[in-house]
């Protein structure tokens, strides 16, 4: 889904990422690092310096809605649970009727709706970046499914997501899945700040991944049929290579909110690989939480032994 960030700028390949060591690297392997790359990895400005986010350093999240739907909140509340499970993560969740309510430690914050206007979501965005004393910069992007936007500077780290409840739908099976889809992608890449990767017709293997059939086209016609065009060509969920990285940036990487991108990512990646998946094979084999992966996508020799990826 879409995915906005202010103050960063996509770093592309860095070649001290892909060192020659000798040994023949696994496709998942390299795959894996040009998305941390592509996907992870930030210029920011105000750091100056090229970094990615710890997760571990965003664990408080209050959503806010005037009415919630009863379903949405289960299934947000499934999808933390699962990273406070498999990845020991303490996510502290506020779900509240009003932004105002939201307590001051709130990092996170999670706009439900059934239908908003832009001048509300930019007042909303004013009141939180005034409320971590930063500078409001107005939203460029919009997306009346779900989009995301984040703001870094120095040791801040703050997001606000917009999800549409599709209240004003009927809630058959089908379009349950997809809406859990859609909030499953726009928590993960809040909560690793992953970017969309857009693609044409290559092979998905990552949540991240966006084709160019996007979710624009369903926010313009929200339906089973559109829906269904829309998965035809991107994951409904996590993926293999999701999961290393969600491994790798919580469980081997120590910094408390922003680390470098330099070699020694790489370094722990190669170190730990072994480790890597067969944890990712076990948290895919976690019955509790198989609906949260996509098994087209999840990729030969990450841990989980299903398709390479979604053609």
């Amino acid at each position: 889904m879409m995915r906005l960030y202010i103050l960063v700028v996509v770093v592309f390949i860095s070649s001290c990422m892909y060192e020659d060591n000798g040994q023949a690297r696994d496709t998942n392997e390299t795959q894996f690092l040009l998305m941390i790359d592509k996907g992870y990895s930030i210029n920011n400005t105000d750091i100056n310096k090229q970094i990615v986010v710890n997760p571990r350093s965003i664990t408080n999240v209050c959503i806010y809605t005037n009415t919630i739907n009863t379903t949405v909140k289960d299934v947000i509340t499934h999808i933390y649970a699962m990273y406070r499970h498999t990845l020991g993560i303490n996510v502290q969740i506020k779900f509240v009727r009003n932004l105002v309510t939201c307590p001051d430690s709130s990092n996170v914050f999670i706009k439900l709706h059934d239908g908003y206007k832009r001048s509300d979501i930019n007042s909303e965005w004013a009141y939180i970046l005034n409320l971590k004393h930063l500078t409001y910069r107005k939203i460029k992007a919009y997306n009346q499914l779900a989009f995301g936007i984040t703001r870094l500077k120095k040791d801040k780290a703050i997001s606000l997501v917009v999800i549409n409840q599709l209240s004003n739908y009927q809630y058959e099976n089908e379009m349950m899945d997809n809406l859990t889809s859609v909030i499953n992608q726009e928590i993960f890449q809040t909560f690793f700040f992953g970017r969309d990767i857009v693609r044409k017709k290559r092979k998905a293997s990552s949540i991240l991944h966006e084709s160019t059939y996007t979710s624009s086209k369903i926010s313009n016609n929200i339906s089973s049929e559109s829906f269904k065009k829309h998965w035809k060509y991107n994951p409904k969920g996590l993926c293999g290579l999701d999961i290393w990285y969600s491994l790798l940036s919580t469980q081997y990487i120590k910094e408390n909110t922003f680390f470098s991108l330099t070699s020694k990512y790489k370094k722990e990646f190669e170190k730990n690989l072994g480790s890597i998946k067969q944890s990712a094979l076990e948290i895919s084999m976690e019955s509790n939480f198989s609906k949260l992966f996509d098994p087209r996508c999840s990729g030969k020799n990450t841990g989980i032994n299903t398709k390479i990826g979604i053609e």
